[in-house]
């Protein structure tokens, strides 16, 4: 196989032919600006329509016409009006939020029935089968728009009840939750009425699913959060099986079982919306959905003398123009896509022919068949939510500008959101958040023994630990099963009464190895894991059907996953399974793509390619989104896309946004760009619940392979991030607020079992010496000690840490550590006599005795000194972090400048010199020619943020020097973006260019959180606060 690459703006100008083209073919017209004002004039005349009342009161579309409430015409008010709070538009005019939120609650048992729901004012025989449901008659499409409109309220307004809204949206969802209110082919149901239920109807159910999904991310009881997932997945399991392909292959649906009728505009749209929502929240079964087919299917849809046909171009038989409804709700849907862009001018060109000339916008264009001057009130809210999406997308379109420094604000009333999200997380949920959904949800004991709540069913382990991966086959469930505190890692067979009937131990020589991956294909399950002793990945095959009865594994070493850091960071890179059309399994990772079949692996290499992002199969092969290798060591990194030659490759712009969505998608491959908060915030979620089920692979693991401060450590700082970044930055809040309660919760949950951890002694670990003995490290102490402060200081009403006195103590005076406090051992042009190091003492385990140690592991204790250290009480280790950090200014940073090129040894003295065997320097490394590499980016962060920390309390100048040369190699990307940590208390800005902050936004391991919080953060649109 040969490969394509295509860089970044590399065929730009001729993708932007093809997409006219193509744009052109499907009849939408010629891409064009819509100016600001023109989307102003259109939204000022829909306001002056509205009710100022009861906000989408007036004549209806039933019959009489008569004027009455339409709750989803209030939800459409509400939510456009939440847009326009966002965009400060017209703020002197009344704000109707609050009005039709609260008239929405109010009237939730309009037919005082005791269920809660939404549904129309007149009665209403909707299958024309002579079953005429009454008034106010709970409809699945009318509760489901009126809850999502209630849960963005409660997301987007600090004012909003919060309590009540998810009390009552909470009870609208209890009767689907009852599994007779089910269609015969599994959807919810059109209505809560008996006699609409033998009706699979599309539409409803799918808008409905997406909200379920949504709202079990907000659900304290596991159970309950599982049983809300599961009605979401049978809804999408019937819509996968009746999908239909348009001659475009495009994706879309009748509108029901029983019809054999394509959607017309706005039911095709609340499908399209319904399998979005599902998506963005994680559902199971979203990797089955073709994002961009979906989505294509509004381009069935033609525009004919100006005015979009109701009903898809391949449906010859009805012609007729689209209502204000539907082409509102189709502006609203190509203003909040992205891929969409192209579409929204040839809308908004339509929009005059439905406006009258007292302002008012009928139901019908004028000059179609079907024109006549009647307003529905109902329609003009739907337009009134389109234009609205369409002017906040229009702001949004500025992006992100290109300052390589941007100062960050935030509202008063967003600042009081992320508090109190991060103030009283802990009473949210019971299972642990921010999984993946297709674990299921998970339950921890206070004896850390799980319980998992999985489709219908529930599975309770009995040893404690942490269920890491759930297998589903023909011949049972499998499970991957690592035990708590020893870190042994299981496979356990279950059958289908969750019985279990055998576990089998994963090691690897006598060490228990780091899970990474499973699939299970054909007859064998795949486990990949990480030895530590050997610096390398495996994979191991069982026999799925025999595994009780021929437990032995066929075990192969995966070849190097070629991190630039080095052989030794093998188990940084991302691993992960793929199955192709063909149904050939893949595992790629790093620069590595190799198809397995049993236990052989075939390998190539993606070339020009640091880590692969994401994967997707073509008839041809893998392509890949990539990050690249730096030009430079360890600097600045780019994205693109490698695909096997003869397949065209989009283009990717990080002008455009964040890079993501690659797809083999209707005969093409296909990439998308996120620039709105609800985009990138997508791409996060996305990103945040694959990359090892969000941390979930290492959660509870000890520092037996020393993995708590080189991937936990930087994990759980990058969720302290999100909470940080999102009280000082309005447009980071837009993209982190709705997560900020369960960030904190996880927090509460893994640095509790950490705590654990240090307190029992198990933070010793043997990875780092040359028998495997355990020993404390002072660079893996002082960023736990740096974690620990920083969650006591930053989190309201933190939990209790049992370990941190004692923590503090032992990093403070490096008690029973490898490390010592040295003042001699060094050469005089290296080092001041008498002047403060940390060495390992010669004759100890570490394979360096004998020497000093690199600047990065003293800065990182001189780091935690000066964040944790009395001046008075602590002042012999205070001084010794001076001296270490002044010691380092010297060598590298004269008057605190760090160098322009960001290019700084690693290590220094003896170890840069080198030895030999009659130096008698070390006892385990007894020659040596001396390391002069230059620092990696992760060490050169590290000493960075030491040194602004070390510095605050001497010379301003010195600091001030310090703090704006870390900005400036940050803002470059010589530094990582997580340096802004540090940053942002100091200058008020975060510092990182758009490009660079492209280059991180995308998260494939725990350890790269904190660097895409900063860097979504950078992208997200400016937004006034």
């Amino acid at each position: 196989m040969t490969w394509a690459i295509v860089e970044q703006g590399v065929r730009w100008c001729s993708a932007v032919g093809v997409l006219v083209l193509t744009t052109g073919s499907m009849a939408f017209g010629q891409p064009s600006q819509v100016a600001d004002s023109d989307w102003s004039t259109v939204a000022r005349s829909l306001y002056a329509n509205i009710d100022q009342t009861v906000p989408g009161r007036g004549t209806t579309d039933y019959p009489g016409h008569t004027i009455d409430s339409i709750p989803k015409a209030t939800a459409m008010v509400l939510l456009a009006e939440l847009d326009r709070a966002d965009l400060r538009f017209e703020p002197q005019k009344k704000s109707l939020v609050r009005l039709a939120g609260r008239w929405l609650l109010e009237h939730a048992d309009e037919n005082h029935d005791g269920v809660i729901g939404w549904g129309v004012p007149v009665a209403w025989d909707a299958y024309g089968d002579g079953s005429v449901n009454p008034a106010h008659s709970e409809y699945t499409i009318s509760t489901a728009i009126v809850v999502d409109a209630l849960m963005t309220w409660r997301a987007r307004d600090p004012a909003a009840p919060g309590k009540e809204i998810l009390d009552k949206v909470g009870r609208a969802f209890d009767p689907y939750l009852n599994l007779a209110m089910r269609s015969p082919s599994g959807l919810v149901p059109y209505s809560l009425r008996d006699s609409d239920r033998p009706y699979d109807t599309f539409n409803p159910a799918a808008y409905m699913a997406g909200q379920l999904q949504r709202y079990s991310w907000m659900v304290r009881d596991a159970s309950r959060q599982a049983a809300l997932r599961a009605v979401a997945d049978a809804t999408m399991e019937s819509l996968l099986r009746h999908r239909q392909v348009s001659a475009r292959k495009s994706w879309y649906w009748n509108y029901s079982v029983q019809e054999n009728v394509p959607n017309d505009l706005p039911h095709a749209g609340y499908v399209i919306d319904g399998i979005r929502t599902y998506m963005a929240y994680g559902g199971r079964l979203s990797g089955l959905f073709d994002r961009y087919a979906v989505l294509g299917h509004i381009r069935d849809f033609p525009i004919e003398g100006g005015t979009v046909r109701g009903w898809p171009g391949f449906r010859g038989d009805v012609k007729t123009a689209a209502r204000s409804y539907d082409l509102g709700f189709a502006m609203y849907l190509a203003c909040s896509e992205e891929g969409l862009t192209n579409l929204r001018p040839s809308l908004y060109g339509t929009l005059h022919r439905y406006r009258m000339s007292d302002g008012r916008y009928a139901k019908y264009p004028q000059g179609a068949d079907n024109a006549s001057p009647l307003v529905v009130a109902e329609y003009e809210a739907y337009l009134y939510r389109g234009v609205l999406a369409c002017m906040r997308a229009q702001r949004e379109a500025s992006g992100a500008g290109l300052e390589s420094a941007r100062q960050m604000a935030i509202s008063g009333a967003s600042e009081e959101v992320v508090r109190v999200s991060a103030r009283d997380a802990f009473a949210q949920t019971d299972s642990v958040p921010l999984l993946d959904p297709s674990l299921g949800s998970v339950v921890l004991d206070k004896n850390t023994k799980a319980t998992v709540y999985r489709s219908g069913l529930t599975l309770k382990f009995e040893d404690a630990g942490i269920p890491l991966a759930i297998l589903e086959g023909r011949a049972g469930r499998y499970v991957v099963f690592r035990r708590f505190p020893t870190d042994a890692l299981w496979l356990k067979k279950l059958d289908t009464d969750s019985k279990v009937l055998c576990a089998l131990p994963i090691v690897h020589g006598n060490v228990n190895p780091l899970f990474r991956a499973a699939a299970l294909h054909g007859d064998s399950i795949y486990l990949a894991y990480f030895d530590n002793p050997s610096s390398a990945n495996w994979l191991i095959r069982f026999k799925a059907e025999s595994l009780c009865t021929e437990p032995g594994g066929v075990r192969t070493k995966i070849p190097s996953l070629e991190d630039p850091a080095g052989t030794t960071y093998e188990m940084i890179p991302a691993l992960r399974f793929l199955v192709s059309p063909q149904d050939r399994l893949y595992l790629v990772g790093g620069t590595l793509e190799a198809q397995i079949h049993e236990a052989q692996i075939q390998v190539r290499r993606v070339p020009g390619c640091r880590h692969v992002v994401e994967s997707v199969a073509t008839p041809s092969g893998l392509a890949h989104l990539c990050v690249t290798p730096s030009p430079i060591d360890s600097g600045p990194r780019e994205l693109r896309i490698v695909a096997p030659s003869g397949i065209a490759v989009p283009a990717v712009n990080s002008a455009q946004g964040a890079v993501w969505g690659l797809a083999w998608s209707q005969g093409r491959l296909q990439i998308e760009h996120a620039r709105s908060a609800d985009q990138l915030r997508s791409v996060f979620l996305r990103d945040f619940l694959s990359a090892q089920h969000s941390g979930w692979l290492e959660t509870g693991l000890s520092n037996e392979e020393g993995r708590i401060p080189w991937s936990q450590v930087y994990y759980l700082n990058g969720l302290l991030d999100m909470l940080e970044v999102s009280r000082r930055s309005e447009a980071a809040f837009r993209i982190f607020g709705p997560l900020l309660a369960a960030a904190r919760q996880r927090l509460d949950l893994e640095i509790g079992l950490i705590d654990q951890h240090y307190a029992q002694g198990r933070f010793q670990t043997r990875a780092f010496t040359v028998d495997r003995s355990r020993a404390l490290f002072a660079v893996q102490t002082a960023r736990l000690l740096l974690l620990f402060e920083r969650y006591t200081k930053e989190v309201s009403r933190p939990r209790q840490l049992a370990s941190l006195i004692t923590l503090k103590r032992d990093v403070l005076e490096l008690r029973n550590h490898i490390d010592v406090l040295a003042r001699k051992g060094e050469k005089p042009e290296w080092i001041s006599p008498g002047q403060a190091h940390l060495r390992w003492p010669k004759g100890s385990k570490f394979y360096f005795d004998g020497v000093a140690v690199p600047y990065n592991h003293q800065n990182e204790w001189a780091y935690a000194v000066a964040v944790v250290a009395d001046p008075n009480k602590d002042a012999a280790s205070y001084r010794a972090a001076r001296e270490i950090a002044q010691l380092f200014i010297g060598h590298v940073a004269p008057d605190g400048n760090l160098p322009e090129d960001g290019v700084w040894n690693y290590w220094w003295g003896q170890a840069f010199d080198g030895w030999s065997r009659l130096d008698d320097v070390s006892k385990n490394k007894p020659e040596y020619p001396g390391d002069k590499g230059k620092a990696w980016i992760s060490f050169r962060t590290i000493d960075a943020m030491s040194l602004i920390a070390v510095t605050r309390q001497g010379s301003p100048l010195l600091h001030k020097n310090v703090v704006n040369s870390t900005a400036a190699l940050a803002a470059r990307g010589l530094l990582y973006p997580l340096v802004n940590q540090s940053l942002v208390s100091e200058t008020g800005a975060l510092h990182l260019s758009p490009k660079v902050a492209n280059g991180y936004s995308r998260l494939t391991s725990p350890w790269e959180l904190a660097n895409a919080v900063w860097s979504l953060s950078r992208l997200a649109p400016e937004v006034e606060p």
